[in-house]
């Protein structure tokens, strides 16, 4: 895997500026989603979450093979097939790249505590960022609708909110 390719393609999805979904099949599958996993790991640490970091890992991976799943039947709906594994590839890096601005966020976050309302508006400007970064690039990954992928991206927030609210 070369360093400064993945890192590269990282800014750019932060830029919204995706290839197509198949350039990125290119990096091996294992330790992108190891990076992943230890992004959630900082995350859930820096969230200082109630659930245990063990459970929070396992959310994770469980509902990246569901997002992948879905994203291929939402975007197959519209005649946009690719494989599962292309869709998880991409399900990986998208979350890799949508979780380096939300780290940030918390980092930010953490400094000023005696502040609520920074982090307030804070979380609330990632959360903004990462639904439209992810749906622009989906968008631009698969040549579809903005607004199509908008709608797949907001219907899988929505079941994952469902589906912490009910674990939890």
């Amino acid at each position: 895997m070369k360093i400064t390719s993945f890192f590269n393609d990282l800014i750019d999805l932060m830029g919204v500026q995706s290839h197509g979904i198949e350039h990125y099949r290119q990096y091996p599958l294992i330790p992108i989603f190891i990076i992943n996993m230890l992004l959630v790991a900082v995350s859930s640490l820096l969230l200082e979450s109630r659930e245990s970091l063990t459970f929070d890992l396992i959310i994770s991976f469980a509902l990246t093979f569901i997002n992948a799943l879905f994203l291929m039947y939402w975007f197959g709906r519209v005649n946009l097939k690719y494989s599962f594994l292309t869709f998880l590839y991409y399900e990986v890096i998208i979350s890799i790249a949508s979780h380096i601005p939300f780290l940030a966020i918390l980092v930010v976050m953490n400094f000023f505590d005696s502040i609520p309302w920074i982090g307030f508006f804070g979380g609330l400007g990632a959360i903004f960022y990462v639904i439209y970064m992810v749906s622009l690039n989906y968008a631009q990954a698969t040549k579809s609708l903005d607004s199509y992928a908008f709608v797949g991206v907001l219907i899988l927030i929505t079941f994952q909110g469902i589906a912490e609210f009910l674990l939890t």
